[in-house]
């Protein structure tokens, strides 16, 4: 068995460090403070909540979770920078909880395009929480990234009616 010198085993194992090391961006955090005051037009809602999104490579991770919130019907990620609305182009949650609900509304994990995670990286995108009253959205929260402030209110988000 022929062995390879040195020289070659340091170019071998140069060419393989990347390989070794992945290709893959590291997972990045996004989180959203979800209230009425940063819907389109702003309104009025004793509900709260936040909604934490990770991306890593092509995988999108959330959990949503929502205090005082009157029938929940459905949740998606949309594309839209802040104070604008926009289509919805991650689904996350469908169904109906009950009035007042606390807690977990939803959380899981999907395989997202690359244009979604475009739209969040470049913070133009923003989780909206529907209800039954108000099937526009009644909670809506821009993704910011979680080192960056960990999705704190924006000055323009922190009004109420």
């Amino acid at each position: 068995m022929k062995t390879l010198p040195p020289r070659s085993l340091l170019y071998l194992a140069l060419v393989a460090l990347p390989l070794t090391l992945g290709s893959r961006l590291p997972a990045d955090t996004f989180t959203a403070q979800l209230s009425g005051a940063n819907e389109v037009p702003p309104l009025h809602s004793e509900a709260t909540g936040t909604a934490t999104v990770t991306l890593d490579g092509n995988e999108l991770t959330y959990k949503i979770e929502v205090k005082n919130l009157d029938h929940p019907t459905a949740a998606h990620i949309h594309e839209g920078a802040r104070g604008v609305d926009g289509p919805p182009m991650v689904p996350l949650w469908s169904g109906e909880k009950s009035i007042g609900f606390t807690g977990v509304l939803a959380q899981g994990k999907v395989t997202v395009k690359p244009e979604v995670i475009a739209a969040i990286r470049a913070g133009k995108a923003y989780v909206n929480v529907h209800t039954k009253v108000r099937a526009g959205g009644e909670l809506r929260g821009q993704l910011e990234p979680a080192n960056q402030g960990g999705g704190a209110p924006h000055p323009d988000e922190s009004r109420s009616e």
